[in-house]
């Protein structure tokens, strides 16, 4: 019996599909792209400053404040009641004080990166989907500690910058207490200046980050160090911190 050579509907739709490079191009990769340009905050935009717009952008769910912001307040206010130790006692512990802080740093990281790690990379609850690159973290890669991404990220980001950041805590506090740096421990004894601040701190944040990313691109400055921290082409939860020491130094400087 001979064969049929008329093509089907759908081994037309199949040839069209592999003959045309979009076509192919969009049939074949799985990378996400938003549907919309990435545009600035109407905190950044004049012509934004109506209070409808601004409302939106502060209250608004998910917005500025409402939930992440709000969450990782609560767990800063929970951490500094309940876990950092007086600043009397890293002036007479300065090691066990930095013991403390480490651990306690430590946890926060592990909660937080490593419960999103968890989340999207161990148990893949979202698949791929709104995943820039749609490939897996390496697992057998020279150019990472161990050949492996993610433990190359986790050493980085543990060793390196957990220690560096907590040392900047147990510095600020012993000169807290040797009177050496400006601090004061009741909110209400200066409510507005207090308030002021809490409003300064993440617009300060941001203008220091984003002078120190702009040196980071300084030739010298990155083939030496911050070359490290783009080893990370596909990054995960655990790349935002797994960087060069020098870089964990100047980024962490901001407070």
């Amino acid at each position: 019996m001979k064969r049929s050579t008329t093509p089907t509907p759908k081994s037309k739709a199949a040839a069209k599909a592999v003959s045309s490079p979009r076509a192919s191009l969009s049939t074949v990769s799985k990378d996400w792209r938003p549907e919309e340009p990435v545009e600035y905050a109407p905190l950044f935009q004049p012509t934004q400053w109506g209070p409808l717009s601004l409302g939106k952008y502060f209250l608004g769910w998910p917005g500025y404040l409402w939930p992440w912001n709000c969450i990782y307040f609560a767990v800063t206010v929970a951490s500094y009641v309940y876990t950092t130790p007086n600043s009397k006692a890293c002036l007479q512990m300065p090691v066990g004080c930095t013991e403390v802080l480490y651990f306690r740093n430590l946890a926060l990281l592990w909660l937080f990166a490593g419960g999103w790690h968890y989340y999207f990379y161990m148990r893949k609850a979202n698949g791929s989907k709104q995943k820039y690159d749609a490939n897996w973290q390496a697992t057998d890669s020279p150019k990472f500690l161990f050949g492996d991404q993610v433990y190359s990220n986790v050493f980085w980001s543990c060793v390196s910058g957990v220690t560096i950041w907590s040392l900047y805590e147990v510095m600020f506090m012993w000169l807290w207490q040797q009177e050496k740096a400006p601090v004061y421990y009741d909110w209400w004894s200066k409510p507005y200046y207090s308030f002021g601040l809490l409003l300064a701190i993440p617009i300060w944040r941001e203008f220091h980050f984003y002078w120190v990313h702009r040196m980071s691109h300084w030739g010298p400055f990155y083939r030496m160090f911050h070359y490290l921290h783009h080893t990370n082409t596909n990054p995960g939860p655990w790349s935002g911190l797994a960087m060069h020491p020098i870089e964990h130094i100047s980024t962490s400087a901001w407070f």
